[in-house]
């Protein structure tokens, strides 16, 4: 049907949810990696940790008391 897209138009890359309810990503680990895939954007873990990067050093992580932010 036309409730989910996943297509290029010459230029970007698109996931379009256009239907009633969420998009739902079921995973253990969750990655974003940068395009070259060299160096990771984002890693969510099940039962764990977000952690967040900027230039593949990791900045933020979530933990059990909270969230730690890395200079």
């Amino acid at each position: 049907g036309n409730d989910l897209k996943i297509y290029h138009d010459g230029s970007n890359s698109y996931i379009s949810d256009q239907g009633t309810g969420d998009l739902t990503v079921m995973s253990s680990q969750f990655v974003v990696n940068n395009a070259g895939n060299t160096e990771n954007m984002i890693i969510a873990t099940a039962d764990g940790s977000v952690n967040l990067y900027h230039n593949g050093t990791q900045k933020f992580r979530t933990v059990s008391a909270g969230a730690e932010i890395k200079a």
